[in-house]
C-alpha cells in the first residue's frame, strides 16, 4: 500500500522514505502525509521508520524527521552521546545515489541555514570535520581553512595534497575542485619561488639550462592558478591567495630574476647563437634527423608556444594511445617576435633586415606563407609545403586533398595562431592563459589528424614565447627610452630602426 501510495518503484523502507523526502523537496509532502492519514498507514509507516532508523518522530512532519536524521549524523551539533551510525549510514547512501543527489543537495541545503551551520563550523578546527560531507558549508570551510594556511605558510604542498586526497572521494568534492587545484597550483609556486637561489645561474647556457629544468615551473603553475581562478563561480574566495600569488610572482619571480638575467646580457657582447639557437633549428632538426633520413615530417610552428606549455603538451601527447614525445628546447632570437621568430625556423644562410621590419633570407622575403614556401623549396632543396593549421584540419582524412599534401611533400610546415592571436592584442591579452588550453586541446586534435594520413613524424615548435601578468602594469613600470632615429617598427619591448639613439 506504500508503495502504491508514494509510487516507488520497490516496497524496500529507504526506497519509501527517499520518495517520500523527494516529495517534501517537491513541494508535495503535504498531500502525501494526507494520503497516509486517509489510509490509516502514517504510524505504522512512522514505527517502521523508528525500528530501522532509530529515530522516533512523534509530529510524523518529514521535515522534523529529516532534522533530526542530519543533527544525529554530524557529532558538532548533536554531541558524540547523541550521534546516531544508523542515520549516518543512511544519509551517506542518499549520497551516492546519482539519481537521488539533487534531492540530498537541496535538503542539505535547507537544513544547513535552519541549524546555522555556518556557526556552527566557526568554532571548529580542520582536522575535525575532515572526514566529513554532510553539508556544503563542510566543504567551503575547509577551503577557506585552507587557503589561510597556505597563505600564512603553516600548510606545506603535501599537506594540501595530503587534504585534496582525502576530500576528493567526498560529496561535495566537484564542485570546489578547481578551488583545490588552485591551492595547489599556488603553493607549488610559492614554494619553488622560496627554495630558488639566483646565484645559481652562472651564463646564459646556465640560465637556458635552469629555466627548461625547474624554473619553467613556477611560469606554468601561475598560468594553471590563474586559469583555475577564473572557472571558479565565486573567485572571491580565493582572493587572499590570488594577492599573495600575484604579489611574489610579479614582485619577487620576474623581478628577482630580470636584475639576475640582466647581469648576464650586460656582460655579453652578442646573443647566444650556440647549438641550442632557434637559427640552427632547420639544419640540426629538420634536415638532419628527418630529410637526410628520407623520412617525412611536418613541422608544427605554434606561435607563441611558451616553453612550459610545451612541457605541457609534451605530458599530454604521451597519455595519448600510439603516440611517443620528445621534449627539448630552443633559444629565440632577439628582438623576440614573430617575422624573425618565423624566419629563423627556416632553412638560410643570412638572414638580414628589410624594409621596415620585413626579413629576409638570403635576400628571399618570408613574409606570409608562400613566401615561406617558397624559401623551404629552394634553400632546403627538398619538396615542401606551407599550410595554415585551420585548412589542414579542414581537410577530410584520406581526402584527395589530404593525399596530395603528404605524397606531394617531404617537409610540410603548419602555422597554428591560437595564443599570440590573443595575447598580442591590447583588447583580449587578459584571455591568454584561456588561449593556452584551446591550443593544447587544438594541438593534440592536430597531431592525431596528421597521424591519421599515415605521417609518422612530427615536430612541434614555437617561433617566439611571452611573459604574462595578471594584473596590469603601471605606465611608470615602463622603461622610457626615449628612442629617436629611422624607426620601423616599436612595441612595448622592443624598437627596431637604424640611426637610432635613447636615453
Amino acid at each position: 500500500l506504500l508503495q502504491v501510495l508514494l509510487n516507488s518503484e520497490y516496497h524496500d523502507l529507504d526506497q519509501l522514505l527517499r520518495d517520500y523526502v523527494k516529495a517534501f523537496a517537491d513541494g508535495k509532502s503535504s498531500a502525501v502525509k494526507e494520503m497516509l492519514e486517509k489510509h490509516n498507514l502514517e504510524e505504522y509507516f512512522w514505527v517502521e521508520i523508528a525500528n530501522v532508523y532509530g529515530i522516533t518522530n512523534e509530529s510524523h512532519n518529514i521535515y522534523d524527521f529529516l532534522l533530526m536524521l542530519f543533527q544525529r549524523s554530524f557529532v558538532p551539533i548533536c554531541g558524540a552521546e547523541q550521534f546516531l551510525n544508523s542515520a549516518k549510514v543512511a544519509l551517506s547512501n542518499w549520497k551516492d545515489l546519482r539519481s537521488f543527489s539533487p534531492v540530498f543537495d537541496a535538503v542539505s541545503s535547507k537544513i544547513s541555514k535552519d541549524l546555522n551551520v555556518k556557526l556552527v563550523l566557526n568554532g571548529i578546527v580542520l582536522e575535525e570535520v575532515l572526514e566529513e560531507d554532510l553539508f556544503e558549508e563542510i566543504e567551503k570551510n575547509i577551503v577557506k581553512d585552507v587557503i589561510k594556511k597556505v597563505k600564512d605558510r603553516t600548510f606545506n604542498s603535501s599537506r594540501v595534497e595530503e587534504i585534496i586526497k582525502k576530500r576528493e572521494s567526498k560529496h561535495w568534492f566537484g564542485k570546489y575542485k578547481f578551488y583545490y587545484q588552485a591551492i595547489l597550483k599556488a603553493i607549488l609556486l610559492i614554494e619553488e619561488i622560496q627554495k630558488t637561489d639566483f646565484k645559481e645561474i652562472k651564463n646564459l647556457e646556465s640560465g637556458f639550462e635552469l629555466y627548461s629544468s625547474s624554473y619553467y615551473k613556477v611560469d606554468q603553475w601561475y598560468r594553471q592558478f590563474i586559469s583555475l581562478l577564473r572557472k571558479v563561480e565565486a573567485s572571491s574566495i580565493l582572493q587572499p591567495l590570488y594577492q599573495e600569488v600575484e604579489k611574489i610572482y610579479s614582485n619577487k619571480w620576474l623581478l628577482d630574476l630580470a636584475d639576475r638575467w640582466q647581469e648576464f646580457v650586460d656582460k655579453n657582447e652578442k646573443w647566444y647563437f650556440g647549438s641550442k639557437s632557434q637559427l640552427n633549428f632547420y639544419d640540426t632538426v629538420v634536415k638532419s634527423k628527418y630529410v637526410d633520413q628520407k623520412r617525412k615530417v611536418f613541422v608544427i610552428i605554434s606561435d607563441a608556444l611558451r616553453y612550459e606549455i610545451g612541457e605541457e603538451l609534451n605530458r599530454n601527447i604521451n597519455l595519448q594511445n600510439r603516440f611517443e614525445s620528445k621534449l627539448d628546447y630552443r633559444i629565440t632570437g632577439l628582438p623576440s617576435y614573430t617575422q624573425l621568430g618565423m624566419a629563423s625556423l627556416l632553412p638560410h644562410s643570412t638572414i638580414s633586415l628589410g624594409e621596415a621590419d620585413d626579413i629576409f633570407i638570403d635576400g628571399l622575403s618570408t613574409k606570409g606563407m608562400q613566401a615561406r614556401a617558397k624559401i623551404l623549396n629552394q634553400s632546403g632543396n627538398i619538396k615542401s609545403a606551407c599550410i595554415s593549421a585551420e585548412e589542414l584540419a579542414s581537410f577530410k582524412v584520406k581526402s584527395e586533398e589530404a593525399k596530395d599534401l603528404v605524397q606531394n611533400n617531404d617537409v610540410v610546415y603548419v602555422y597554428h595562431n591560437i595564443i599570440d592571436k590573443t595575447g598580442d592584442d591590447k583588447i583580449s591579452e587578459e584571455k591568454v592563459f584561456d588561449a593556452v588550453s584551446d591550443e593544447l586541446e587544438h594541438l593534440v586534435l592536430l597531431i592525431k589528424k596528421i597521424s591519421s594520413n599515415n605521417i609518422l613524424h612530427m615536430v612541434i615548435t614555437a617561433d617566439h614565447g611571452f611573459i604574462y601578468q595578471n594584473e596590469a602594469i603601471a605606465e611608470s613600470d615602463f622603461a622610457d627610452a626615449d628612442v629617436k632615429g629611422t624607426i620601423a617598427k616599436s612595441n612595448r619591448r622592443f624598437v627596431i630602426g637604424t640611426e637610432l639613439s635613447h636615453n
